[in-house]
């Protein structure tokens, strides 16, 4: 151990952390966006806030590659932890449409997939 600690190594243990070489594979997107790229086909500014289950273009987009309809999709942020600990925060205080009432008046089991992170498994324990 002593060894390993007089290299002065730096470790990032960090799960799911996208390499330098992944981040710079998406500059291009940073200016993807040109001014006046930003008018939806409805008109609306998507500059500002939109509608709660995302850019309905964007939503077709997903839709077709998820054999769905746009309708089921949610184009959300780019956090899958901030989109799960919404929902499951909403279920378990107030349930789910048609569901029998908020969780935390039940006995819920939840399931996280594997592979998973350390932070929605945490998410899950924190809720059930």
């Amino acid at each position: 151990m002593d060894e390993l600690r007089g290299r002065n190594l730096s470790l990032d243990m960090t799960r799911g952390k996208p390499s330098p070489e992944q981040l710079t594979f998406s500059d291009k997107l940073l200016i993807a966006v040109q001014p006046g790229d930003t008018t939806g086909e409805d008109g609306t500014d998507l500059r500002n806030y939109g509608g709660l289950a995302g850019i309905p273009e964007a939503r077709r987009l997903f839709a077709e590659y998820l054999g769905t309809e746009p309708e089921r999709v949610i184009v959300g942020g780019n956090s899958s932890l901030s989109m799960m600990w919404d929902v499951l925060s909403n279920v378990v205080n107030f349930g789910m449409p048609g569901g029998e009432g908020p969780w935390r008046d039940q006995s819920p089991k939840m399931l996280c997939p594997v592979p998973g992170y350390d932070r929605h498994f945490a998410i899950c324990e924190r809720l059930a």
